[in-house]
């Protein structure tokens, strides 16, 4: 079939099959798509001619036979025809033409948003929002592109360490060079221009205080010059404008400041008159130290205030060549002296307070000065005496405090009261206290004349009447703990007089009615309780012991009212001078029968263990235990050898021999064998 004819048969009406309603609209013959002769399919679109028709077919309708629509993520393009971006042959790649777009107002990003066109790749510097076409101007192509620092433009004021970091250089983001001064403040604090970097100016309000060196070296920046005074600290100490480093005012602040205390003739020694360091001038008094040891005011020399520390030689500035500058001089009424000023007057910044040396003054002279004239006398308070000074007063450097000599003061007798009579107790010459003890005697008879504690009391012919005195205010009283003495008799009656209040000199007089428990109760020392070992018994001590000693007792312990069947309370063997069961006595608890451990159930007398008669209780059998004459126990039980005139028994119990058998009720004591 000739190319080009397939309608003359693929027609309406025609011998073969038309065109379908649903193939896309087209007057070309169905051989420009459908090249195989064999089946239709596939068939390739031949867009030949159909420029700026795509939507005859590309408009949705035709999707079922391949006719593409556009994807509801393409970008917005208005009512332009697909091919004026895309070729006829395949969709990608494709060329956007940006040729009418609105330029500005942020309408890059409508489309380059990653999704319907490129958005901004991740190596892309941060520009805060700014729309593309801010730098981005040749839409043909991104690159190259020019920054547009300015403001308005792109926020970058006080920012421009978010591109110039060093993360951007790829992109022309350029860092500091390892020259620049050292700062950590935004690039544009100095850096004005946004076109070139060479026309910085530095801000130096913006810099730390005291890192002026760390620019100003002589290298990075200019230095110190050579006629600069010595000095580490940093420039901003003196050199307070920024813009111009004159004038400058030296600060001499502590010793943190451009100059240490005791440097100053570092820079006030001549060399630096020129930058107004003044020197000493050739009317200063003669001393070496440095000027703040007096000049303590570094704003002005005057007023200063001379260091005598450490100075002994005074003659050599007060001497009279130096008074203009107030080094004063020894008036004409100063005691007759050639030594220094310092060995008195210890002083330096006033004369009134000097200090005499006594050191070399010959003793016994002090009345030669002290005579109320030339220097201070007795005063009217002193106590009386007609000794000299120095007698008392060992201190030169103050009268007080004074030590009072009393030697030769107890002669006469009595003399103490001279002084020690209250006209004097300004002058601690203390007299008696209103609670010394009632006496007419001298102070030395009981006192010493070094200190007035411890004394010791004469009490010769003292025999009674103890407590006129130790009542606990004039002298010691009773302590706390002494027992309640018996109708309040007196110290004597057991201590000794004026010598120690042990040992008494009697045991304690326990005559009159007594009460054991008053004092032998364990709440005052050295006075006997009763011990652990004692018997169990709330009986007055009384009652058994004397009371002069407790053993041996006035009388055996009275048993009256204890109750029958306690006996083994007290009769253990634990308890001192009490007896306990002896190891021999016979069995209490076997053979079954026995009556029992207690006592009282044979024991029935409380005076006397030994008259009891044995309680056999139900006991009818083996009687042998106990009246064998191998049997070792106690008693006045009859005992019988076996196997004598007993030989018919032998080996039987006496109650079960044929012989013998107890009489009387069971539980009564047996009086009798048959």
């Amino acid at each position: 079939t000739a190319v080009g004819t397939c309608d003359t048969c693929h027609k309406a009406g025609g011998s073969g099959l038309p065109k379908p309603t649903t193939h896309i609209p087209t007057t070309a013959q169905c051989d420009t798509c459908h090249n195989s002769y064999t089946a239709f399919a596939p068939a390739t679109m031949n867009h030949a001619g159909t420029a700026n028709n795509c939507l005859n077919c590309h408009n949705g309708s035709y999707v079922a036979v391949n006719a593409q629509a556009k994807t509801a993520t393409h970008i917005p393009t208005g009512t332009q025809s697909c091919d004026t971006c895309h070729g006829t042959v395949a969709w990608k790649p494709t060329t956007y033409a940006h040729n009418g777009v609105t330029m500005g107002g942020h309408t890059c990003g409508t489309c380059h948003n990653g999704t319907n066109a490129l958005g901004k790749p991740g190596s892309h510097l941060p520009t805060a929002g700014n729309a593309c076409d801010d730098c981005h101007t040749n839409y043909v192509a991104f690159a190259p592109a020019r920054m547009n620092h300015a403001t308005g433009s792109v926020a970058v004021a006080g920012n421009c360490s978010t591109c110039h970091s060093g993360t951007y250089l790829a992109i022309n983001a350029q860092v500091k060079p390892t020259t620049h001064v050292a700062t950590t403040a935004q690039c544009d604090t100095c850096h004005t221009s946004t076109t070139t970097w060479a026309t910085a100016t530095f801000v130096h309000a913006a810099n730390a205080v005291g890192t002026c060196s760390t620019c100003h070296n002589g290298t990075t920046a200019l230095g110190k010059p050579t006629t600069h005074i010595p000095t580490t600290a940093q420039c901003d100490t003196c050199h307070k404008n920024y813009t111009a480093f004159r004038p400058a005012a030296m600060s001499h602040t502590g010793t943190a400041g451009p100059v240490a205390t005791g440097n100053c003739s570092t820079c006030h020694g001549g060399g630096y008159v020129a930058v107004n360091a003044l020197a000493k001038p050739t009317t200063h008094i003669p001393v070496t130290g440095q000027c703040d040891t007096c000049h303590k005011n570094t704003t002005a020399w005057a007023p200063a205030t001379m260091n005598h520390t450490g100075l002994t030689s005074c003659s050599t500035c007060h001497s009279g060549a130096y008074v203009a500058q107030n080094a004063q001089i020894k008036p004409a009424t100063h005691i007759p002296t050639t030594a220094q000023c310092s060995t008195c007057h210890n002083s330096t910044t006033t004369w009134a307070t000097g200090t005499f040396n006594h050191t070399g003054v010959v003793a016994g002279s002090c009345a030669t000065c002290h005579n109320g004239t030339n220097a201070l006398g007795k005063p009217t308070t002193h106590i009386p005496t007609t000794a000299t000074c120095d007698t008392c007063h060992k201190n030169t450097t103050a009268f007080a405090p004074a030590s009072m000599a009393h030697n030769g003061t107890t002669t006469p007798a009595g003399s103490c009261a001279n002084c020690h009579n209250g006209a004097y107790s300004a002058v601690n010459a203390q007299s008696k206290p209103v609670t010394h003890i009632p006496t007419t005697q001298s102070c030395e008879i009981c006192h010493s004349t070094t200190a007035w504690k411890p004394t010791t009391f004469a009490h010769t012919g003292i025999t009674s009447g103890c407590s006129t005195c130790h009542n606990g205010t004039a002298a010691a009283g009773k302590p706390a703990l002494h027992i309640p003495p018996p109708g309040g008799q007196d110290c004597n009656v057991c201590h000794r007089t004026g010598i120690a209040w042990l040992p008494l000199i009697t045991p304690y007089a326990h005559a009159g009615a007594t009460v054991c428990a008053n004092c032998h109760s364990g709440a005052y020392p050295n006075i006997d309780i009763k011990s652990a070992a004692h018997l169990p018994t709330t009986t007055t001590c009384d009652t058994c012991h004397n009371t002069t000693t407790w053993s041996p007792m006035k009388l055996p312990y009275a048993h009256t009212g204890i109750a029958t069947g306690t006996c083994q309370t007290c009769h253990t063997g634990t308890y001192t001078g009490v007896l306990g069961k002896p190891s021999n006595h016979i069995p209490t608890t076997s053979p079954a029968g026995m009556p029992g451990n207690e006592c009282s159930l044979c024991h029935t007398s409380t005076a006397a263990f030994t008259t009891e008669r044995m309680n056999h209780g139900t006991m009818q059998t083996l009687c042998a235990t106990c009246h064998d004459s191998a049997s070792p126990y106690l008693g006045s039980m009859q005992k019988i050898t076996r196997g004598s005139r007993h030989h018919n028994s032998a080996g039987k119990d006496c109650s079960s021999s044929g012989c013998h058998k107890p009489l009387g009720s069971l539980g009564r004591p047996y009086s009798a064998w048959n």
